[in-house]
């Protein structure tokens, strides 16, 4: 199956390297009060130096041991552990990875988090819900909260509704496969099939998401697109996508949070019917 995602509407933990401050050492002064005091410290006064004795047997001089060299673009080695280096990473090799992982996949169900901001309005959004997956053009997200909100893909149509917004108004868009905008059933999995050729891919380094460590991964386009970026959020073992993040054309940033994931979960066709609510009129998306 290749992903669900952006048909709506429309990698392991970030390892931050933390100083450690060394203990002071609580014997420092016993050393000091035990070293034999072969000289007598001369007073800061002209001429004190000619009145040390000649016989007295000079103390050799003790230096510090060296400290390792530090490396000014890693921190000091004593300092911060070791972080992961993302030209370690192969990011067209990881992209290929998810997108079989996801291409896989029969059906997928899990939680969802969708927040929505708008700049332009200076409005965020927030929904919760279930999410539900079934080939390229069959998909679902129940909501929770705002309670009765859906989009549906039926396999023909794309059917959204917002009773929590307008009661009486379904937005209904035909499925056209190949589209990479509001009338598709599965933008991610059409953004993994390109990843590696229609945008410039950067490995961002590892995120925690629900104590599971995480590859991050931005997208940018390199042509015609309607966004104008793209973030990823791939699974460490399986290389499934947890999260992912859009920001299209005129600033809004959808993000998408997927968790409790049931790969291959049995899922009823009648899961992805649409009957349109009493009194509400549809309108041509």
């Amino acid at each position: 199956m290749d992903s669900t995602s952006a048909t709506i509407a429309a990698a392991d933990a970030s390892s931050t390297g933390t100083g450690t401050r060394t203990p002071a050492d609580s014997t420092a002064g016993a050393r000091r009060d035990e070293r034999p005091a072969a000289r007598t410290s001369a007073p800061d006064i002209p001429g004190a130096a000619e009145r040390v004795p000649v016989e007295s047997s000079p103390v050799p001089e003790t230096r510090p041991p060296s400290a390792p060299a530090t490396d000014t673009a890693r921190g000091d080695p004593r300092l911060d552990p070791p972080k992961p280096d993302a030209q370690e990473i192969d990011v067209a090799a990881l992209l290929a990875e998810a997108e079989r992982a996801y291409g896989s996949l029969s059906s997928l169900r899990a939680s969802f988090l969708q927040v929505m901001e708008v700049p332009l309005l200076e409005r965020t959004s927030s929904g919760t819900g279930v999410w539900y997956q079934k080939g390229r053009d069959r998909f679902r997200m129940d909501f929770l909260d705002p309670p009765d909100d859906e989009i549906v893909a039926d396999g023909r149509y794309l059917w959204v509704y917002h009773p929590s917004q307008n009661p009486r108004q379904v937005i209904r868009s035909e499925l056209r496969a190949g589209d990479t905008d509001s009338g598709t059933a599965d933008l991610l999995a059409r953004i993994l099939s390109e990843a590696r050729t229609s945008y410039d891919a950067r490995y961002d380094g590892r995120d925690s998401l629900d104590g599971l460590s995480t590859h991050v991964v931005t997208l940018t386009p390199m042509g015609r697109s309607p966004y104008l970026s793209v973030r990823i959020w791939i699974g460490p073992r399986d290389r499934l996508v947890r999260r992912f993040q859009i920001v299209e054309r005129n600033e809004s940033i959808r993000t998408v949070s997927l968790s409790d994931l049931e790969p291959n979960a049995a899922l009823a066709d009648s899961l992805f019917q649409f009957t349109v609510p009493p009194g509400a009129d549809v309108f041509s998306g």
